[in-house]
Parts: C-alpha cells; sequence; structure tokens
C-alpha cells in the first residue's frame, strides 16, 4: 500500500508530508524551527532562508541555523573542507558570497 501525501506550499518551496495521523506533528516541528534542505544533481543545496520583509537579525539566526543542521548532517566519512562555498541571493538579485571560515 502506498503512502498518501500532502503538499503544504509556503512560496516556491514544496514540503511533503505523510498523511497518515502525522500531520499535526509535522505542523508542530515546522513551527518549532525544523529544517528541511534538498540537494539537486550537483550538490548545491537550494534552500529559503527568509523573506525580504524579515529583520537582518532574523535573517542571521535562520541562516546560522541552517548552517548548523547542514554540519550536523555530514557524514563521518566526509574528510577535508565539507563546505567549499556559501552564497547568499535573493529571488531575482545578484548573489553575495559568504565567507565559510567558521564552518
Amino acid at each position: 500500500m502506498s503512502e498518501e501525501k500532502i503538499i503544504l506550499k509556503a512560496e516556491d518551496v514544496r514540503t511533503y508530508f505523510p498523511v497518515k495521523g502525522a500531520l499535526g506533528q509535522a505542523v508542530k516541528e515546522v513551527k518549532a524551527g525544523k529544517v528541511e534542505y534538498r540537494l539537486d544533481k550537483t550538490n548545491i543545496i537550494h534552500c529559503p532562508i527568509g523573506k525580504v520583509s524579515f529583520g537582518a537579525e532574523k535573517l542571521g539566526e535562520n541562516f546560522t541555523t541552517l548552517m548548523g543542521a547542514i554540519i550536523k548532517a555530514k557524514p563521518a566519512a566526509a574528510k577535508g573542507q565539507y563546505i567549499r562555498s556559501c552564497v547568499i541571493a535573493s529571488t531575482m538579485g545578484p548573489g553575495v558570497k559568504v565567507s565559510t571560515a567558521k564552518y
């Protein structure tokens, strides 16, 4: 039997949650700050960290949380520099490079 899924759409990001009684739990996790990201086929992560209306502090906090989740998910077998580069950009704006020395 295949598991039914429901799509909750927030801007351009689609997050899929199993419907079998876990929807309420999934909503609580997202509101509590659960971080989900996906890699494309070239191992590039595309993940929104906020909206233009967010303040600088909130965007910085979201970025730090995302980077922490990525570092935490690093496989034990991965050696050397895990993050080679990091660029932050608005939807149609120019990218700004971020130093990865901290990570």
